[in-house]
């Protein structure tokens, strides 16, 4: 019966996401953060196999990103509305194109000569 005036906040996008979305909605919401980290991860392991080596430290430094924001932020704020969250989770998914027009050209630049 109170009105708050403040924004009210669980303290967790897992909580919230919950909260507002169900078990559904939070299962759905891990497995597209789960999928966007697993992209990274296959485009590291395809880097560091395929030799593309100038790109390791960019992929390093999103699945940092990731870990963060899946592990710390995630359990301590509602980081699902948070725009670099989103960002980093689209150059997850990039990179992992990248990597492979990367390997892809090497081998066609390797077959022509």
């Amino acid at each position: 019966d109170r009105l708050y005036g403040s924004v009210r906040s669980p303290h967790s996008s897992y909580v919230g996401i919950l909260a507002d979305l169900g078990a559904i909605g939070l299962a759905s919401w891990l497995l597209l953060l789960g999928l966007c980290a697993a992209s990274a991860v296959r485009a590291w392991r395809r880097a560091r196999a395929g030799g593309v080596r100038d790109l390791l430290p960019l992929i390093e430094s999103l699945l940092l990103m990731m870990g963060l924001h899946i592990l710390a932020y995630g359990f301590y704020a509602p980081n699902q509305m948070d725009k670099l969250l989103w960002m980093t989770m689209a150059m997850c998914i990039a990179v992992s194109y990248v990597v492979t027009a990367e390997l892809t050209s090497s081998d066609w630049r390797e077959n022509r000569s």
